[in-house]
């Protein structure tokens, strides 16, 4: 939310300035204006548009950094869970322990799957983390149900 708003105030204000840029150039035209005038204009209107958008860079970087970092952290916390529950079906006996056995694996293949996709969402572009992050993030949800459902499953049948 607090990125589109960014992307919002930035398109604003590039079209505020493009705006009074054309302004500047009709009106130079008119007043026969010298030529450098304009282009100083011009070059200022570049300089505020470049600054925008490295302000833009910035703030998505940096929401990609702590988005990152939250991720590693819950992934961690996931894999510990996970675990937990592998130690939990070690007693289980017979049918139980193949159903165990088969919800762990399940589990387990779903988590790995995550593994290439954080990769892609580490070196995705200020331009692409965005649908990567929505994708990721509908995995991690997925994950999530997952070990719940498999929580479930194994307390059934123990």
């Amino acid at each position: 939310m607090k990125l589109k708003l960014t992307y919002q105030i930035a398109a604003f204000a590039v079209s505020v300035i493009l705006a009074g840029c054309a302004k500047n150039d009709q009106t130079a035209t008119e007043q026969t204006t010298p030529p450098t005038e304009t282009t100083v204009a011009a070059s200022e209107v570049k300089k505020e548009v470049s600054e925008a958008a490295d302000a833009i860079k910035s703030s998505i970087d940096k929401n990609k950094d702590q988005f990152i970092a939250s991720v590693d952290a819950k992934l961690k916390a996931l894999d510990a869970r996970i675990d937990e529950l592998g130690q939990k079906t070690q007693g289980l006996k017979d049918d139980t322990k193949v159903e165990a056995d088969k919800v762990l694996e399940a589990l387990r293949e779903k988590r790995n799957e995550l593994t290439p996709k954080l990769d892609e969402l580490k070196k995705s572009s200020a331009q692409s983390w965005q649908d990567i992050k929505s994708g990721f993030s509908a995995a991690m949800t997925d994950l999530e149900k997952a070990l719940e459902e498999a929580k479930d499953t194994i307390r059934k049948n123990s």
